[in-house]
Parts: structure tokens; sequence; C-alpha cells
């Protein structure tokens, strides 16, 4: 319809900071490297909210903007988001808040946390101490989560990548707000 192909757009992930990958697992058992920190497009930073998915560094993709609200756990995300702009933004707290996110959207059990459940850093992997480090400071922010302030962003879907999630600066956040209510109004229009 002319409506989705309006709200679709391409874009190219030119790198993911910080350049280390971490010993993760999703499911419990089977640990691979990933690359965790904030996303960086042609068009846009974010996190991604489907870790499951591939992508890789000069990837171009093409995303669909989607109702956040229709995002699930989207309040712990949002807060997540929240003190990662309350933060001093650097690869360690971008890399913390991406685990916290995969925590969020992927562990099975009821205790979000790094240490243990599905969603895990390995703790002996080849990261060494930034794994340790990545580890606690995101446990930090899930032990914290309702201390932070809810932030708005833009959801992001697509057929061939991970979802993600758009964080614009915190001056930005209103325009995100008012797109966002265009685009609910649009739909009960519809």
């Amino acid at each position: 319809s002319a409506t989705a192909r309006s709200n679709s757009f391409s874009t190219t992930l030119e790198r993911i900071p910080p350049e280390f990958p971490l010993s993760v697992t999703l499911d419990g058992s089977a640990f691979g490297n990933y690359r965790v920190g904030l996303y960086v497009f042609s068009e846009f930073d974010g996190f991604c909210v489907e870790p499951e998915s591939d992508i890789h560094v000069g990837d171009t993709v093409i995303y669909t903007v989607q109702d956040p609200f229709t995002l699930e756990n989207r309040d712990v995300i949002a807060r997540l988001v929240g003190g990662y702009w309350a933060s001093g933004r650097t690869n360690l707290e971008a890399a913390a808040v991406q685990m916290a996110i995969w925590e969020t959207v992927s562990e099975n059990s009821s205790s979000l946390t790094l240490l243990d459940g599905n969603v895990r850093i390995n703790q002996g992997g080849a990261q060494g101490d930034d794994g340790l480090e990545v580890a606690a400071r995101a446990d930090f922010y899930l032990a914290n989560v309702y201390n932070f302030p809810q932030a708005e962003f833009i959801y992001l879907t697509s057929d061939t990548a991970p979802d993600m999630i758009v964080i614009p600066e915190p001056a930005a956040a209103a325009l995100v707000a008012l797109s966002t209510l265009g685009l609910l109004r649009r739909r009960r229009a519809a």
C-alpha cells in the first residue's frame, strides 16, 4: 500500500562500536561471538531488539516504521534507553544497554540477569574483562530499570534484518512523540 511504502526506507549498517565481540548465548547453551553496542546506520543510531536475526557491517536493509506500542516489553526497553541517555553514553554503556535489551526480549526465566538463564555472556570467553564489565553494567541497568525515565524511540522492522529501535537525541524526542501520534492517528483512521 502507499502508506506502507511511505513509512519504509533503505539504510546501511556502518559499524557497531565497540569493536570487540562478546561470547554470548541466547539459548542457554550455544555461545557465539556477537558485536554488541550501538548500531550505527547511515540514517540513524539504534539498538537491536531481535538478536536472533543476523546483520553485518555493510549490509543495506529496508526498514519499516512501526507503532512503538506494538513492541513487546516496550516500557522496560524505553526505560533502558532512558538510562542510556542519563549515562555518559560510552561504548561500555551502549554494550550494557544492548545486552540488557536482549535479556529483556529473549530471556525465558523470570530473573533478569546476565549471570543465569538462557541469555548470558560467557564469563570465561575470549573477551576477558570486557565481558565481565559489560555483564555487570547490564545487570545494573536491569536492577535499576524502574528508576530510569522512559525515553521515546522509533520502532523499525525488517523482513531481512533484525528489528531495531532508533534512539533520537533527547532534544528530538518531542518530534518522535509527534510522529508516533501521527502514525497512530493514521492507523485509527484507516
